[in-house]
């Protein structure tokens, strides 16, 4: 491409490069050389005057990047010329001109072919038939330009955090990470045998690896200490064990890890460890992003795959409000997920909305944001449970809720609303929650309620949106101990499943009777109806297990270190007649389209830029047990601000939240624009993670539920 008439002065930049040939070689032999490192030219065409005694052609290749800089497409024509010195010299000249045919050429290869592999080929070729050896040049000016993308194709490592930093910023800081990484502890070779299987090929296999894959080993080995070493050793080991066209050809790829370290002195010219995904076949290589990740276990640092690219706070938030009015304008009863980062303030944009039902995850923040409505005139709150003035009364309550008999709460409600068994004062409590709950379900005005409400109860309006993820309620994971069967008196057995039945004695034998680890169904024994049985159970004392949702469950499973603790999943439904809107920073997407398929529309803005900064360490895990070996050095460097971490740590961190901690931080809002701290990695009970996987339809019996390692991406 030129910026006016063809001459060298005006050459814009090309991505094909050219060699004509007026003799020397065939076609078939050219196209060989080339092919020895598994790359086949675009294509080839004879010229005007090829015969077949003399031949005659052109050979083209068609790169995948646009070359721009004169030094670099003189530096790939010098390697082409120096691998084809039968070619004609003239090719190297930019403004050179390569005239059509009047005969049949032939398109060789339809892909373009890889910038960074082609002029690794070219920088290592010393194929004696025809090529010479090249000596490589770090310093030619065109390299700069040929190396320049090769940071962010690699997989590079950054804090992160809101930053400004450049990208050559974050190219030294990952440069000077290799170099310290290189020079640290020595390698487990056999680690990373076994974790990578590209690898173990390259040490084991019988068959030789691909040019490809050897030059994302050597890019990776290049960095670890010994790697060159390795390399080297392995390939003659190889070659003196193999024979005939087995062997690795006696070329440049013996050279390769020794010709990186030359470009590796410069960190604008590196070679940065290939990523595993680019030339590994095995797709459980992938989970890893280079070598040096798999044999470090990445305790020391976060991968950035590629430069994220994230939107002004304006521009997301502009495009939430478009996107949003999008959606509640539409006739549908889809799920719409809006994936939105942590303060974005959702919250507020939902509070004033009419003829909607808001759904919160808490009573406090229900009751938070109808406060902070414009016209509550406009909208209606669902009631709290009251507290009666009678204390008998709030434990029969709560023993009742506890085991799960909700309607039966609500039916000893209206009695009391008639005054039988209450004061006259608990009377007209019980009397105005009732009306409350009766004008929130008949109000056509917007609903301020909470989530479980939301999806228990049926109100008046064909939208129901939910502030924060309702999936621990739509997928809910309990616990039963067998030992609160046992508490039900024998007397109590008797009436309740009639004299000769005997049920919740054999469930409870059945119980302990079931192997630990088992994902099990209950038998259709089991299927029970004991709601008519309230009364024996609020009048039994340490029940501490919701029996009625347990007896309804989907899955349960034994625990492996109790034996007295079931867990178990109940699955509840989103209602399919109303359209529902969900929004939060940390729902699980995947999992509601596993569980809803079409019907989930996801609009995910959640890549904004940040007004703050993140700094996380990574050293060490920060599970319960890590924070509790180096707590003493933890509270000496934590930051004075507010702190979030797990509930048992309480006491034992100054300034911890009083009412925040791990497991109960969605829906509050008091530490809106201010810096905090949250100390700790939380881990949910495995058996969570079975249940759910049993829900969503995955294998998870005994041999297929091996808990390890994860790259998060």
């Amino acid at each position: 491409m030129f910026n006016g008439t063809r001459s060298n002065a005006n050459w814009i930049g090309q991505n094909i490069l050219a060699l004509d040939f007026d003799g020397g070689i065939t076609p078939e032999e050219a196209i060989k050389r080339m092919q020895a490192y598994e790359i086949t030219p675009n294509a080839w065409y004879p010229t005007f005057s090829d015969t077949p005694a003399k031949r005659k052609f052109r050979l083209l290749f068609v790169l995948d990047t646009f070359i721009t800089d004169i030094e670099a497409r003189s530096y790939l024509m010098d390697g082409l010329i120096a691998m084809y010195p039968e070619a004609d010299k003239a090719c190297k000249n930019p403004a050179h001109i390569f005239y059509g045919t009047n005969k049949k050429g032939q398109v060789l290869n339809s892909k373009a072919i890889s910038m960074d592999l082609f002029h690794t080929v070219l920088d290592s070729d010393k194929l004696k038939n025809g090529g010479r050896p090249r000596k490589i040049n770090t310093k030619h000016p065109g390299v700069k330009f040929l190396r320049k993308d090769g940071f962010s194709r690699s997989s590079y490592s950054n804090t992160i955090e809101a930053t400004s930093k450049t990208t050559h910023q974050l190219k030294e800081e990952y440069f000077d990470k290799l170099l310290r990484n290189k020079n640290s502890k020595a390698i487990d070779w056999d680690k990373l045998q076994s974790r990578v299987k590209i690898f173990y090929d390259f040490m084991n296999s019988e068959e030789r690896l691909s040019y490809e894959q050897l030059v994302g080993l050597a890019q990776n080995l290049v960095w670890l200490k010994g790697g060159q070493q390795l390399y080297e050793e392995r390939l003659e080991a190889f070659n003196k064990t193999h024979t005939g066209d087995n062997p690795y050809p006696d070329d440049g790829r013996f050279g390769l890890v020794k010709d990186f370290l030359r470009y590796n002195k410069d960190l604008e010219t590196a070679y940065y460890p290939q990523r595993l995904d680019t030339f590994s076949p095995y797709t459980s290589d992938h989970r890893y992003r280079n070598l040096i990740t798999a044999e470090r276990d990445l305790l020391d640092g976060i991968e950035q795959i590629e430069p994220i690219q994230r939107m002004s706070l304006r521009h997301a938030q502009d495009y939430f409000n478009y996107e949003f009015d999008q959606v509640m304008d539409e006739l549908d009863n889809d799920i719409v997920i809006f994936k939105l980062p942590t303060g974005f303030g959702k919250t507020r944009r939902i509070k004033n909305l009419d003829e909607v039902t808001l759904a919160f995850p808490t009573n406090k923040l229900k009751r938070e944001v109808y406060d902070d409505r414009e016209d509550t005139r406009t909208a209606i709150i669902t009631p709290e449970f009251p507290v009666f003035n009678d204390a008998q009364l709030n434990l029969n309550f709560s023993r009742l809720y506890s085991a799960g008999f909700t309607k039966q709460v609500h039916k000893i409600l209206h009695e009391l609303t008639k005054g039988f068994g209450c004061s006259p004062e608990d009377q007209a409590i019980a009397q105005a929650y009732v009306n409350q709950n009766r004008a929130a379900q008949e109000s056509v005005k917007s609903i301020f309620t909470t989530h479980s409400r939301a999806i228990h109860t049926s109100f008046s309006h064909d939208t129901i949106i939910f502030d924060e993820d309702p999936l621990p309620l739509i997928l809910d994971v309990d616990t039963l101990k067998i030992a609160d069967l046992k508490r039900i008196k024998k007397k109590s057995r008797s009436r309740l499943f009639g004299r000769y039945t005997t049920q919740l004695i054999e469930l409870q034998r059945f119980l302990e009777l079931v192997e630990e680890g088992e994902i099990l169904t209950l038998p259709e024994e089991f299927n029970i109806d004991i709601s008519n049985e309230w009364m024996l159970f609020m009048q039994t004392e340490g029940i501490e297990t919701n029996i009625m949702k347990f007896l309804n469950c989907a899955y349960f499973y034994k625990d492996e270190n109790d034996r007295d603790l079931i867990h178990f999943i109940r699955k509840e439904e989103l209602p399919t007649d109303k359209k529902i809107i969900i929004m939060s920073a940390t729902i699980p997407v995947e999992i509601y389209k596993e569980l809803y398929g079409e019907r989930v529309r996801v609009i995910d803005i959640s890549d904004v830029t940040h007004t703050g900064t993140i700094t996380q360490h990574v050293r060490y895990s920060y599970s319960r047990n890590s924070l509790a070996q180096r707590l003493d050095q933890i509270k000496e460097k934590l930051p004075d601000r507010p702190t979030i971490t797990f509930k048992s740590f309480h006491e034992q961190i100054e300034g911890a939240s009083s009412d925040m901690w791990f497991g109960n931080c969605s829906g509050y809002n008091q530490y809106t624009g201010t810096s905090i701290n949250v100390l700790g990695t939380p881990h949910k009970n495995n058996a969570q993670y079975l249940l759910i996987g049993k829900v969503l339809g995955y294998n998870v019996d005994q041999f297929n539920r091996e808990f390890r390692m994860q790259i998060v991406i």
